[in-house]
């Protein structure tokens, strides 16, 4: 919810979205990244509600699934020491906007195709 599309784009990151940073969506993200080749860098950006409640999972074990990447990993626009209760969290994209653009901007979509598209993702409902 808190992810900027052209920032996204811009950067060529692949964004994992999930729920709450609890134990599920950290397990969810580590099975996703059994079944994908290691990315280089991996951030994790970890949405601070403020209370270290039941299932949450901790910063050391975000830490350590920052590990699997192959060149670097890190905590992006949150402190670990802090986390759950670092509210600074929500102005995160900076950390987004330091990433060194890899991938060129795509070309705007017409809008014909993309209702077209639309169309056809309705039509297969």
């Amino acid at each position: 919810m808190l992810l900027d599309p052209w920032w996204t784009l811009r950067a060529g990151v692949v964004p994992y979205w999930s729920v709450f940073p609890v134990q599920p969506s950290l397990e969810k993200l580590h099975r996703y990244l059994d079944g994908v080749e290691a990315y280089d860098h991996l951030q994790v950006a970890l949405f601070c509600h403020g209370v270290a409640s039941v299932g949450i999972a901790t910063a050391a074990q975000w830490r350590e699934l920052l590990h699997r990447a192959k060149a670097s990993g890190e905590f992006a626009g949150v402190s670990p020491r802090r986390y759950p209760r670092d509210f600074g969290s929500f102005f995160f994209q900076h950390a987004l906007r330091r990433i060194e653009p890899r991938r060129p901007m795509p070309e705007p979509l017409p809008l014909g195709d993309f209702l077209s598209a639309a169309d056809q993702r309705n039509s297969r409902r």
